[in-house]
């Protein structure tokens, strides 16, 4: 693990991705580990697809900024291509659509193919790939069965060496050294064609990227357990020093009120108003009728002859919430880069909890609400916001 906690303030990880998980599962998963330390950015450096694994670099925190730098550098994948079929996709994400004969092929044309690939080529991006023709990315239109014109891209491969498979000649495996922007699925799929057959990809993995090793990588799982003591320390010490914060401030406050009730130099409110203000954002929380959440008024109305909220009103709310067994801020509108949400109270579009806790509620009303697991996101929780198993929410809630 990083030698201390203030290195997920500004740090590069090396991540190995398992098959099945996307890029952006990766980023998030680990993100759920970095917001507990206080590091809300992690960005990857290149994308690998769903079936892929191997090599993923994350930015953390500061170093974000140092994305580009990362997916500028040549990389290194080995895999496997299946001769004589080809699939839409290019790989064995889509059904084989034609088969070819493959059997001609000898060991001595497969290497010399491959020779003919290294230099600097020329690449048609597949169908199925992110890149957006006419405002609309590529696999849409390959979904519906369309073919959009793409425009030819320059890549250089240093390297490509082939190796037929010892128990089934059909398939074939590689490895490759690159530039950014190649697509190894295409390769195949051009090798195949320049044998005078077919070929897609069966397997791929990344081994490298510049200089950065996929044996150097964490799993997620080895990162989790490794960074559990660090994680358990940091909120340990945080919660220490957020309490003598807290302490300090209120002793602070102490003093400045008891300073200006000497020497009068500001008047205490009296009126019935502000009685029953004070009273009521001290109440305590009410359970709302057939459900555990329980909600209590922080600050009333500043008018209370406005309308109230009612099932299908829309409604536009700033909203923070926490978790209340561990204390951390899991979600806020009013962090950098959010802003206040739009809905349609109280027909379930966000959890149940709040959908009933805003009823009633009228602009410039702000509410806790204090909302179990099981009226949230379920018992199970929602671990990529940090929410464990089980936890309760305590989400407050002003509306617009």
């Amino acid at each position: 693990p990083p030698p201390s906690p203030e290195c997920w303030q500004n740090m590069v990880l090396l991540m190995d991705k398992p098959k099945g998980w996307t890029s952006f599962d990766v980023v998030g998963k680990t993100r759920s580990m970095t917001r507990k330390f206080g590091v809300k950015k992690v960005g990857h450096c290149g994308t690998l697809d769903p079936d892929a694994t191997g090599l993923l670099i994350l930015c953390i925190g500061k170093a974000t900024k140092l994305v580009d730098n990362f997916v500028g550098m040549d990389k290194v994948y080995t895999g496997v291509m299946r001769l004589g079929e080809s699939t839409p996709s290019q790989d064995a994400a889509t059904p084989v659509e034609t088969f070819s004969q493959w059997e001609h092929v000898t060991d001595a044309q497969l290497a010399d193919a491959a020779r003919s690939f290294v230099g600097e080529i020329t690449q048609i991006p597949p169908m199925y790939s992110a890149i957006k023709v006419g405002g609309e990315r590529l696999y849409k239109a390959a979904r519906r069965g369309e073919v959009v014109e793409r425009k030819e891209r320059k890549v250089v491969v240093s390297s490509f060496t082939v190796e037929r498979d010892s128990g089934d000649a059909q398939f074939v495996k590689f490895k490759v050294e690159c530039s950014k922007g190649t697509y190894i699925r295409t390769l195949a799929h051009d090798l195949g064609a320049a044998l005078g057959s077919a070929a897609h990809l069966t397997a791929l993995r990344r081994e490298s990227i510049g200089e950065h090793l996929v044996g150097d990588a964490w799993t997620t799982g080895a990162l989790f357990e490794a960074c559990g003591p660090q994680l358990l320390e940091f909120q340990r010490v945080t919660k220490e020093e957020l309490a003598a914060k807290e302490l300090a401030t209120a002793e602070a406050e102490a003093i400045e009120t008891e300073s200006d009730e000497k020497n009068h130099d500001e008047k205490t409110p009296s009126n019935d108003d502000t009685s029953s203000s004070d009273s009521e954002s001290e109440s305590e929380f009410v359970q709302l009728p057939g459900y555990e959440t329980g909600v209590r008024t922080v600050t009333p109305a500043p008018d209370q002859s406005g309308k109230e909220v009612k099932e299908g009103s829309a409604v536009t709310v700033h909203a923070l919430g926490v978790v209340v067994e561990t204390g951390e801020k899991f979600w806020s509108t009013k962090d950098p880069g959010q802003q206040p949400f739009a809905y349609n109270a109280g027909i379930g579009q966000v959890i149940t909890g709040w959908d009933q806790a805003v009823m009633g509620m009228r602009v410039g009303e702000v509410r806790e609400a204090r909302i179990p697991a099981k009226e949230g996101y379920g018992e199970g929780g929602f671990p990529t916001w940090g929410i464990p198993p089980g936890g309760t929410l305590l989400s407050t809630i002003e509306v617009l």
